[in-house]
């Protein structure tokens, strides 16, 4: 996250906060939805809400009643770590089936399907000690929104099987990339699609996204296609989805 110079200086006028849970703001029910330039409408990912808190070199992931998720989701946890200090975003776990939509059953299932749960950022609350919660929320994600460059570093070709009314096998490719979120800041993340054959995954891999091909990381917390067809997806990337393209 690396705000524009004139954000930044905006950023750096604002009060320290110390870092602690922030109770988050709750559905109002209204009569009629709002409308025109002041709104802002957003994908319902409906999972559970959650904290993710960097803070003296350790992370806390708590849900909106303040109990921790830690033990639940490690790996969301280890990502999060990429935060910088004294960071506080809010967000939503979700878990994505085999076709990249959420499933709220597969949460419930968090030890066998660690992989498939993911941790979508839409707030940044508190930055580096200083208080966001000033700022209008369109502001606020603009820090959260940026391009860095990249690179496919691995590619991991897996043989997957899919129950329900279109059971069978299919092949699922993943590449891992490595950026910089900021100078001497080093992340990684990942990016997949599905394929009926390996020789199909292979082939992609070898024609679009093959080792060392260069990369744009793109940080996007507004694209509602999960995992469509082409290079722009829902991706999780540290500490929020990004879209990966050529």
């Amino acid at each position: 996250m690396k705000p524009s110079p004139s954000l930044k200086k905006q950023l750096d006028s604002l009060p320290l906060r110390a870092v602690s849970f922030i109770e988050p703001m709750e559905c109002l029910a209204v009569s009629k939805l709002h409308d025109g330039p002041q709104s802002l409408y957003e994908v319902k990912l409906d999972c559970y809400r959650a904290l993710g808190i960097k803070s003296n070199g350790s992370v806390r992931l708590l849900s909106r009643r303040n109990n921790s998720f830690n033990r639940q989701y490690p790996l969301i946890v280890e990502a999060l770590a990429e935060l910088p200090e004294d960071t506080v975003v809010d967000g939503e776990v979700v878990a994505l089936d085999a076709s990249g939509f959420p499933n709220f059953n597969l949460l419930q299932n968090y030890r066998t399907e660690a992989s498939r749960i993911h941790f979508f950022v839409f707030d940044l609350l508190v930055y580096q000690g200083r208080d966001l919660t000033r700022l209008p929320l369109i502001e606020r994600q603009e820090i959260m929104r940026s391009t860095a460059d990249g690179v496919i570093t691995r590619i991991d070709i897996e043989r997957k099987y899919s129950g329900g009314s279109t059971s069978g096998y299919y092949f699922s490719a993943t590449f891992t990339y490595d950026f910089y979120d900021s100078p001497g800041h080093r992340m990684a993340g990942s990016w997949y699609k599905n394929f009926s054959t390996e020789a199909e995954a292979r082939a992609f891999a070898d024609r679009e996204l093959p080792i060392d091909k260069k990369v744009v990381v793109r940080f996007n917390q507004k694209n509602p296609e999960l995992n469509n067809l082409e290079l722009d997806s829902w991706t999780y990337t540290g500490d929020r989805p990004t879209s990966l393209s050529v």
